[in-house]
């Protein structure tokens, strides 16, 4: 890469391809620097790139022991509507399949205007929004906000690979909300969703 590239390649929505939304990298170092961490780069133009991960060395020794198998939440959809807000095809489809699996019908959007526009179409039936904080406007802030502002207690759970920070000052006095990291497993995300659906 340029030097040109090098110092953009962290930016939310740049990206040097024809395709691709440039979030893949920004997603990537906010997860790092979640757990305290950086990402050195080097990089020559014709001859390759080398990322290199660092984290901090845990001050306190950790014995190794096997990881429990954990247990995903027992919920059942009954048919309810949620509407999916995500413009990452893969994330979508992963997202859709576990929903559908615990009975839920979920409509999908791959992005924030047309998803505003289909919860105000299904609004009656949505009982839940899942939606990427990391996309472009409206965001997944933006979305929720008008979501109240029209009177609607609708729960909304809000998903991004950053660190949970803004989104959750956002959501703190907001009892109908919630927020998942990214990557997020699928018993924390049935577990959010129970917890959502029970308020």
């Amino acid at each position: 890469m340029t030097k040109e590239t090098l110092d953009l390649v962290f930016d939310p929505f740049y990206t040097a391809k024809l395709t691709g939304r440039g979030l893949g990298l920004a997603a990537v170092l906010g997860i790092i620097s979640g757990h305290r961490g950086a990402i050195r780069v080097e990089s020559t133009p014709g001859a390759g790139t080398t990322f290199s991960l660092i984290f901090h060395p845990s001050a306190m020794p950790v014995a190794p022991r096997a990881a429990a198998p954990r247990a995903a939440p027992s919920i059942n959809g009954g048919g309810r509507a949620v509407l999916l807000i995500d413009d990452e095809a893969g994330v979508r489809k992963a997202s859709r399949r576990i929903l559908e699996r615990m009975g839920f019908v979920v409509h999908t959007a791959d992005d924030g205007r047309a998803g505003l526009a289909l919860f105000r179409s299904l609004t009656d039936t949505v009982a839940l929004v899942v939606r990427d904080v990391s996309m472009p406007e409206p965001s997944g802030t933006s979305i929720l906000k008008q979501i109240r502002e029209e009177g609607h207690s609708t729960p909304v759970l809000l998903m991004s690979g950053y660190a949970e920070n803004e989104s959750q000052s956002f959501i703190a006095n907001d009892r109908h909300a919630a927020f998942i990291q990214k990557p997020y497993n699928v018993s924390d995300l049935l577990a959010t969703v129970g917890h959502l659906l029970s308020v």
